[in-house]
C-alpha cells in the first residue's frame, strides 16, 4: 500500500484514502499486527496517519532500509545510522517504539563486521525497539543466525508450494534457541491466486505453467487460493508466531478473512506431498528473486 509491487504493480500507487480504509477495516475485524518497512515507499506513512499504531493491542514490525556495513568508518557511525533511521520510523508510524525491527537482507548477519553483536545490543537497550529480527530466503541462511542472541524473530516464505521451512529438524532448532518464525508470501506474490494477473516478469510463463500444473494437483472442485489459505491455517499456524498477509483492496482483505474463517479442512497429505515435489521440480521458481 505504499508502492506499486508484485502481480498489481502495473495498477500504479493505491489511493491514501484506501490504504487508510483497510488498516482501520483490518484493526476492526481483530488483526493487531502489522508488516512494513522503510523502503516501502509510502507505508509507514500511511500507516501513521490511519492512526492505527495507537489503537488497543497493535504491534508494528519494520525494516531497516537496505544498506552496507561497509559504509560505516566505525561502530558509532553505524549504530548512529541505524538509531536515527529507527527514530523516523518511529516518527512516521506514529509509535512509541517499534515492537520488532527486521533486517532485510540474511547477508546483514552472515557477513558482518567484528562489532555487529555490539551494535545490536546498544539497539536493545535504546528502548526503541522490543525486539530485533531478519528477513531470509533459505533454510541453508538459519545456520548463521540461530547464535545471536539478539534476533528472536526470522521472517521466512511459507506457502502450499514452499514448505522447506516446515522441516521438522530445523523446526526443533529454532525452538531450542527460542527463535519465533513469522511465515510471508503464503500467496506467492498472486501466483496462488487463480483470479489474479500473474507478476509482470521474466519467468511470467514458467510461473503460469507452475500455477496450472499446481491446480491439476488439487482435488477436483478445489480452489488454489482456499488451499493456499486452508495450509496456512492448519499448518502454519502451530509451528509459526504469525504469518504475513498483504492486500491490494479492501475487497481482497474482506475475502482473505471470509477465506479464513471458513477453512476449516487441511489439505490432505497426499496433495501437499505431490506440490512439494512440484516444487522440488522447478528449482528457484518458488523463490521471487529468481522471476526478475
Amino acid at each position: 500500500m505504499g508502492l506499486p509491487y508484485g502481480n498489481r504493480a502495473h495498477q500504479g500507487l493505491m489511493p491514501e484514502r484506501d490504504a487508510v480504509d483497510i488498516l482501520r477495516y483490518a484493526v476492526e475485524s481483530g488483526i493487531r499486527e502489522f508488516d512494513t518497512a522503510a523502503s516501502y515507499g509510502l507505508s509507514e506513512d500511511r500507516i501513521g496517519r490511519s492512526g492505527i499504531a495507537s489503537m488497543d493491542g497493535v504491534r508494528i514490525s519494520t525494516k531497516l532500509p537496505p544498506f552496507d556495513w561497509a559504509q560505516f568508518p566505525n561502530n558509532d557511525a553505524a549504530e548512529n545510522w541505524i538509531l536515527k533511521e529507527i527514530k523516523n520510523s518511529i516518527l512516521k508510524i506514529g509509535c512509541d517504539q517499534i515492537d520488532n525491527l527486521y533486517f532485510h537482507r540474511a547477508d546483514q548477519l552472515l557477513n558482518p563486521p567484528k562489532y555487529i553483536k555490539s551494535v545490536l545490543s546498544s539497539i536493545v537497550e535504546s528502548g526503541l525497539v522490543s525486539a530485533l529480527g531478519v528477513s531470509i530466503y533459505d533454510p541453508a541462511e538459519l545456520d548463521g543466525l540461530v547464535d545471536y542472541e539478539q534476533i528472536k524473530n526470522i521472517q521466512v516464505p511459507a506457502n502450499i508450494l514452499d514448505q522447506r521451512f516446515l522441516d521438522k529438524n530445523l523446526l526443533e532448532l529454532v525452538t531450542s534457541k527460542k527463535i519465533q518464525l513469522v511465515a510471508r508470501s503464503i500467496f506467492l506474490q498472486g501466483v496462488l491466486v487463480e483470479e489474479c494477473d500473474l507478476p509482470e516478469v521474466q519467468l511470467k510463463n514458467e510461473l503460469s505453467e507452475l500455477r496450472r500444473k499446481a491446480v491439476s494437483i488439487l482435488e477436483e472442485g478445489s480452489i488454489l487460493s482456499d488451499a493456499a489459505v486452508q495450509f496456512a491455517k492448519n499448518n502454519l499456524s502451530a509451528p509459526f508466531q504469525s504469518f504475513i498477509i498483504g492486500v491490494d483492496s479492501l475487497a481482497s482483505l474482506k475475502s482473505n478473512l471470509n477465506k479464513f474463517d471458513n477453512a476449516t479442512d487441511p489439505v490432505s497429505d497426499v496433495v501437499l506431498r505431490l506440490l512439494a515435489e512440484l516444487s522440488a521440480e522447478t528449482g528457484n521458481l518458488v523463490d521471487p528473486r529468481a522471476w526478475k
